[in-house]
């Protein structure tokens, strides 16, 4: 037992250190000694399979990420009943691995499940309570059920503005998606003013080179560029990029996002030959970290399809 306690911290410890490859190899042979050692049921194994799982999550294979996250709930709901909050926080997590597969629904539906019992065990004005409404927030924005979206977002927002005050990290993330939001359902000007404001808090709170900040730059730019301010959105895509690019990678599917919005920036604005290029590298990414098959990766294969037609028509 005292071995594999000992086994478990070091592949911990290795996954957080990003030594993926030797992590995994601790894990294999971690994994063959508990599923020996441990009942099926057992909270140890349990904890076995949700390191694993954010081990996988970390190397960007989500379906087998959510396989083990599964593995772990099926344990935790039989040790604990389906309302426990440890059952809530596994919820969440398989919530973000179907998100990273392009399966909202099913995202979607855990994280209903897990907001439910987050709920229960902390009421409706609490924190965890009010991530989980942003979280769901943004999926519904992302299936376009905007209704939904809408409502989440505020009760989000209200969470976090009354529980932290307005000048929060949490209250400026959460300005930030409620931006987006605006600005999708046009409406400009209000949308322009909570994503400056959450700009302005963010760099404040978290710095000029978080993650968070640079997709409040994202969401600004995508904004100006809708209304053809170019320079501007070019200069903000631009930042986002390199923050992303120091603060998470090269290859992550973020930057590819930025990549892809600043190659449509250029086809806007008739420089093709260079959205094209834009397009491809995006698309080298997805095809690399989400698979040939993933949504995001299908639809820049589109656009580049549709780029292609409009050059061999010479139209540009």
């Amino acid at each position: 037992m005292k071995k594999i306690e000992t086994s478990l911290k070091k592949a911990c410890f290795l996954r957080d250190e990003r030594n993926y490859d030797e992590s995994e190899k601790v894990f294999f042979e971690l994994l063959d000694i508990a599923l020996k050692v441990y009942e099926n049921s057992d909270i140890r194994l349990a904890n076995i399979f949700i390191n694993y799982a954010l081990l996988k999550r970390d190397q960007r294979n989500y379906i087998l990420a959510g396989d083990y996250f599964q593995k772990a709930l099926n344990i935790y709901i039989k040790q604990y009943g389906p309302d426990h909050y440890i059952v809530g926080r596994c919820l969440n997590n398989i919530s973000t691995a179907f998100r990273a597969q392009g399966d909202l629904k099913n995202a979607l539906n855990a994280l209903l499940e897990s907001f439910e019992i987050s709920k229960k065990h902390h009421g409706l004005n609490h924190p965890s309570v009010g991530r989980r409404l942003r979280s769901i927030g943004m999926l519904y924005h992302a299936l376009e059920d905007y209704i939904n979206a809408g409502i989440s977002y505020k009760q989000a927002l209200s969470i976090m503005i009354s529980t932290y005050g307005e000048d929060h990290y949490e209250t400026a993330v959460c300005m930030g998606e409620m931006g987006l939001f605006q600005w999708d359902i046009g409406e400009i000007e209000s949308a322009e003013r909570i994503l400056s404001k959450a700009l302005v808090l963010l760099k404040q709170t978290r710095g000029d080179e978080h993650p968070s900040t640079a997709r409040v730059l994202g969401s600004l730019a995508g904004l100006y560029q809708s209304q053809k301010k170019y320079t501007e959105a070019e200069e903000l895509y631009e930042k986002a990029l390199l923050i992303v690019e120091l603060r998470q990678g090269e290859d992550h599917p973020v930057a590819a996002g930025l990549i892809s919005n600043m190659g449509g920036l250029l086809w806007e604005r008739g420089e093709l030959i260079k959205a094209r290029e834009n397009y491809q590298k995006a698309y080298k990414i997805l095809r690399k970290t989400n698979g040939e098959n993933h949504v995001q990766t299908q639809k820049i294969c589109d656009l580049i399809k549709m780029l292609e037609l409009e050059l061999n028509s010479g139209i540009g």
